[in-house]
Parts: C-alpha cells; sequence; structure tokens
C-alpha cells in the first residue's frame, strides 16, 4: 500500500500496489468544507501487532494524531498534541506494539499504539522533523531530528530515546522550493 498526501492538504489517499485507490482520509474532508487544519504527514504501521496496517495521520493546527483503517473509517485519535509536523514509527515492544514518535511543536512525544502519551524526548533544540530507523540491526532505534537554527538553516541531530544527542551536523542554508522528504 502507499498513502499520499500533500502538504497541509486536507486529506490522504490510500492506493494499492496497482495504483488503484483503496481508500481516503478523512472521507468528508472536502465534501463537507471541512476547516480542520491541513495534514502534515501520514504513516502506514501496524501499531498494535494485529497484523493489519492502519494509517496515521498528523496535521497541523489543533487536530493531533488519528488512526484510521485502511477502508478509511477512524479508529481513534489524540487531540492533546498540536502542531504534529512529523511522525515516525518506532520498533515492536515485548508485547508486539509500536510506539510513535512525533514532532509535535517542537517537542518530540512518544505515543502508545493506542495513541496515548507516553513520555517527551527532550532535547535543548526545537524539533520539526523526525525519522526513526535502525541502521545497525541493534535493539534500541537511530532517531534523526532536524532542528532550525533560523529562518533559514537547520542542523541535523542524531539521538537516542532518553533525548541524549550522539551526534550533529549543520546542513547548508536554504528552503527547497517543493516539498521534499528531508530525510529518508
Amino acid at each position: 500500500y502507499y498513502a499520499a498526501s500533500g502538504l497541509v492538504q486536507p486529506r490522504v489517499h490510500v492506493f494499492d500496489e496497482n495504483w488503484k485507490r483503496v481508500s481516503h482520509y478523512p472521507a468528508n474532508a472536502i465534501e463537507e468544507g471541512q476547516t480542520r487544519a491541513g495534514i502534515a504527514d501520514a504513516q502506514l504501521a501496524d501499531l498494535d501487532g494485529d497484523g493489519k496496517l492502519e494509517l496515521v495521520v498528523g496535521y497541523f493546527g489543533a487536530v493531533g494524531v488519528e488512526i484510521a483503517s485502511l477502508d478509511g473509517n477512524r479508529l481513534m485519535r489524540n487531540r492533546e498534541l498540536a502542531n504534529v509536523s512529523r511522525l515516525a514509527v518506532l520498533g515492536r515492544d515485548q508485547s508486539g506494539n509500536r510506539s510513535l514518535l512525533c514532532a509535535a511543536d517542537g517537542v518530540l512525544v512518544r505515543l502508545d499504539s493506542k495513541l496515548d502519551r507516553l513520555d517527551d524526548i527532550k532535547l535543548n533544540r526545537m524539533v520539526n522533523w523526525v525519522a526513526v530507523d535502525n541502521l545497525d540491526a541493534g535493539q534500541k532505534p537511530d532517531i534523526c531530528c532536524l532542528c532550525p537554527t533560523d529562518a533559514f538553516a537547520q542542523v541535523a541531530v542524531g539521538t537516542n530515546a532518553r533525548g541524549q544527542e550522539l551526534w550533529d551536523h549543520a546542513l547548508p542554508q536554504g528552503m527547497f522550493e517543493h516539498p521534499v522528504e528531508q530525510v529518508l
């Protein structure tokens, strides 16, 4: 499956392997003239370990984070977070669930598979982007954040789940003309 949406657009579309649209979410975003803030990020993930992918959506504004089934029905939401600019899925815990890292209002927030807040990862910087992978097949995730230093510059920061900075790298100044995936 593939999830596709534009930055600050009202909904995200889900496609199968043949690029046939399976659903869109939220279904009523355009038809009812919904005024909610636009989508910032969407991820496909099986957070609860039931073997079924769900669509996880983060919003700008006060909408927060929502989980929907692939057929477009909302399953749960957390409106506690605002301005969720980026989502990243962490590895499975001992019970088979995954947690979610959210870059929200400049802070990293970890949510469990039911979108309940677990903790915050406190960096001494504002965070507007997060990416997670397990690069060395170890037990702990590799977390990379992008942190603005001024209006046109950012620094990439490697951190662990406790917020300890492991490395940083200043990125060249400037802005992309079009939205791009800045960290893959």
